[in-house]
C-alpha cells in the first residue's frame, strides 16, 4: 500500500469518527417553531438562525425553522427527531429571571412553549448588529440544548456555560463558542432516545 493510500485511509477513519453518534442516519432533525418573531429585527433574527443551525450542524443536528407550533404527526408519516417551540418576549419585568437573556422549560411537554427569549435584554446595550446576532444565536443554541438534553445543566466552557463573560461575547463575534464533547454526546443521545 502506498503512502497516499495510507494517508487517505487515515483521513477517512478520522473524519468518520468525528461524525459522532447518529452518523449512520445522517444526523438528527429538530424542528424549531418560532412564535412572536416579529418582535425581532428580521435581519438580526436571520443571522442568529443561520449561526444556530451552523453550530448544531457541527454535532450532526439539522435545524429546520417554522412558524407557529407543532402539529400532531399523521399516522405512518416520519416526523422530526424533536420539535421545540420558542417564544420571543419583550418588556421583561426585572424580577423575572434576573440577569438572564432567556430561559427554558426542559421538562415541559413538547406541545408547550419550551424556550422564551427575552429580546429586550439581548438588545440592551447592544453596540452593533453583528454582536447582537451572535449573542442571539448563542442564546438560542444554549436554550435549545437544555430542552433537547431534558435537563437544566451547564458546562464550564463552550456554548453551555451558565453565563457568557464579556470576553466570550467578544470572541463569539469572530467565531462561535463550541460544544464540549460531553455536551455534543449528551445532546445526540437525548435526541436518539432510549
Amino acid at each position: 500500500m502506498n503512502k497516499a493510500a495510507i494517508i487517505g485511509m487515515a483521513a477517512f477513519v478520522v473524519l468518520g469518527a468525528g461524525n459522532g453518534q447518529g452518523a449512520e442516519k445522517n444526523g438528527y432533525q429538530v424542528v424549531v417553531y418560532l412564535q412572536n418573531q416579529q418582535l425581532v429585527d428580521p435581519l438580526l433574527l436571520q443571522r442568529a438562525k443561520v449561526l444556530t443551525a451552523e453550530m448544531f450542524g457541527e454535532i450532526g443536528v439539522r435545524i429546520q425553522w417554522k412558524l407557529g407550533g407543532p402539529k400532531s404527526a399523521r399516522v405512518g408519516q416520519k416526523g422530526p427527531d424533536a420539535e421545540i417551540t420558542v417564544r420571543f418576549a419583550t418588556r421583561t419585568p426585572a424580577d423575572v429571571h434576573p440577569g438572564a437573556t432567556a430561559y427554558s422549560f426542559p421538562y415541559a411537554p413538547p406541545s408547550e412553549v419550551r424556550v422564551v427569549i427575552l429580546c429586550d435584554r439581548i438588545l440592551q446595550g447592544a453596540a452593533e448588529r453583528r454582536a447582537t446576532a451572535a449573542l442571539l444565536g448563542h442564546v438560542l443554541t444554549h436554550e435549545l440544548v437544555h430542552v433537547l438534553q431534558g435537563v437544566a445543566r451547564h458546562s464550564e466552557q463552550g456554548v453551555m456555560k451558565p453565563q457568557y463573560t464579556p470576553q466570550d461575547r467578544q470572541a463569539m463575534r469572530k467565531e462561535p463558542l463550541r460544544f464540549t464533547a460531553q455536551d455534543a454526546n449528551r445532546t445526540q443521545r437525548s435526541i436518539e432516545g432510549p
